[in-house]
């Protein structure tokens, strides 16, 4: 994917794409669905924000963090290519 920018901190992941990311828009509601209702798109910025829930413990987090992150990359190139 076309992937500029990805942040992730407690709560919150956001992957930002390029300007001129060669994707399929008709299927960002397709995308949207598979992670309904923590994921939202911001198409001013061309923004996915994905929130969960920390759980406080750091190790924990991270693997969240982590894990989501993939599953988020993983599902866009297979929905979004």
């Amino acid at each position: 994917m076309e992937i500029t920018v990805i942040n992730g901190f407690a709560g919150m992941i956001k992957l930002t794409m390029l300007p001129n990311a060669h994707i399929k828009p008709q299927n960002i509601p397709v995308f949207l669905n598979s992670f309904r209702p923590d994921l939202r798109f911001i198409a001013t910025n061309l923004q996915f924000e994905y929130s969960y829930h920390p759980s406080g413990l750091i190790d924990k987090d991270e693997q969240i963090l982590l894990d989501t992150t993939e599953d988020l990359l993983s599902r866009m190139s297979e929905v979004l290519r």
